[in-house]
């Protein structure tokens, strides 16, 4: 154990408090210390105050501190392609990060103090990316089981090492208050001469991939509370195909041969939404399992198409004609419905071809309008534009093929300390696709 770590322990025992200090630059070769006495899975600081690299940014992966033994169970604070990552994660599908993408610009033999700070909420964790005095990110991910016994400086498995200078080090099992979350004043200071464009509120819809709790009064009471500016509620997979067996409103056939629905536990579902004074959007997905024929799941569910689309029509018309029963045609023809989620992530949310979607959106505008003749109706949120995807040709299918679309979305993924300026130019790259047609309304 080195002479620095002796001291942090002896002063860490004096104190009542483990700790690990280092106050002069970190080897070259990095540091593998024991976590025992520094840091834990439910509850960590580590404070780092370091110096770029001569040449910035890199294009290597350098880490500034690692806990790992294992693949895919890591704790990790390192530079990716200049980018500064902090991740906590558990496992192979427990994966959650921080991207801190403003340190590509930082400027070579800079020096920067960062703080990765992570503290247990029930079985889950909550971690920060703090960055010269400012937090950086948020993220949420889920708690480390078995702890490893050591942590790494300016390595990773004695690779990855980082190209600066890390200058001192502090650690701690323990989450300190952040100063951002303190009570007190604060100032906001508004320039009221600059001229501002229209601002949408992006807030006030939140997605729910699992809607039957809204039937509960204390849940929909406690929506309130948590989502205080929320107006509308997006009810994800409210169709069925879904990993958990719920929304199973399709039934099978009869002895006859004629197909059975029950569309109550739907019905049932939006009531307690518009009962907590939300409006709910409809998204027409997924298509129930048995609709498919022999396949199985993917991530997010049954994203296969169905084997008979007659019987799909069906099945979208008698779901709405539900709606409208119960709610009234002019209550329901306000909503917003939307077909599918992401249809060009291939297999997470649609495992057909683009072909394929561009007939299943045909199909189901089709059914949704043999209810309502004028529906506020758009085909599934595509993927980023910069991710080069095929769903941005759906504005050509749908302008040339006359079909409806009242709007047209696409899901942005953006986070805390990140430049928004690909959000506009995502934007404008979609409005100019649609501004080439006059896409009917109905």
């Amino acid at each position: 154990m080195n002479k620095i770590l002796m001291m942090a322990l002896l002063a860490g025992s004096l104190t009542g408090k483990a700790e690990y200090v280092r106050n002069e630059p970190v080897p070259a070769e990095g540091l593998t210390l024991p976590t025992a006495a520094a840091l834990s899975a439910a509850a960590g600081m580590v404070e780092i105050m370091l110096e770029l690299p001569d040449e910035w940014p890199s294009v290597d992966n350098q880490t500034l501190f690692h806990v790992g033994d294992r693949a895919h169970t890591h704790v990790t604070l390192f530079f990716r392609e200049g980018s500064l990552v902090a991740v906590y994660k558990a496992d192979e599908q427990s994966h959650s990060a921080i991207n801190h993408n403003p340190a590509r610009k930082w400027a070579a033999s800079s020096r920067h103090r960062v703080q990765f700070l992570w503290q247990r909420e029930n079985d889950d964790i909550s971690f920060y990316l703090r960055v010269d005095a400012t937090i950086a990110g948020f993220a949420r991910g889920v708690l480390i089981e078995r702890w490893p016994a050591h942590f790494n400086l300016g390595h990773r498995a004695g690779g990855s090492r980082f190209k600066g200078k890390i200058l001192d080090v502090k650690a701690k099992p323990e989450f300190p208050p952040l100063p951002e979350h303190q009570p007190g004043s604060r100032v906001i200071t508004v320039d009221t001469s600059q001229k501002l464009d229209r601002i949408y509120n992006f807030w006030s819809i939140v997605n729910y991939t699992r809607q039957d709790p809204f039937t509960n009064a204390s849940f929909r009471a406690s929506q309130k509370i948590t989502h205080p500016i929320m107006r509308y509620v997006n009810c994800v997979r409210l169709l069925g195909g879904r990993h958990d067996g719920r929304n199973q409103w399709f039934k099978g056939v009869d002895a006859e041969g004629r197909p059975v629905f029950k569309f109550d536990g739907m019905v049932a579902i939006l009531r307690g939404i518009l009962d907590a004074g939300y409006q709910p959007r409809i998204v027409l997905d997924n298509v129930p399992l048995t609709m498919s024929g022999d396949v199985e799941m993917e991530k997010y569910g049954n994203t296969y198409p169905p084997e008979d689309y007659a019987l799909w029509e069906l099945y979208v018309a008698k779901a709405v004609q539900a709606m409208v029963d119960a709610f009234g045609i002019k209550r329901v023809a306000s909503w917003r419905f939307r077909v599918g989620t992401e249809p060009d992530l291939h297999p997470g949310h649609w495992i057909g071809t683009q072909e394929q979607y561009q007939h299943h959106y045909a199909r189901t505008t089709a059914a949704v309008m043999r209810v309502i003749p004028n529906p506020n109706i758009g085909p599934g949120n595509i993927l980023d534009i910069k991710l080069d995807k095929w769903g941005l040709d759906l504005v050509d299918f749908i302008a040339t093929n006359n079909l409806p679309m009242t709007f047209f979305s696409s899901s942005w993924y953006g986070r805390v300390g990140e430049s928004q300026q690909g959000f506009e130019d995502n934007v404008n790259t979609i409005r100019n696709r649609l501004n080439r047609y006059r896409i009917p309304r109905f």
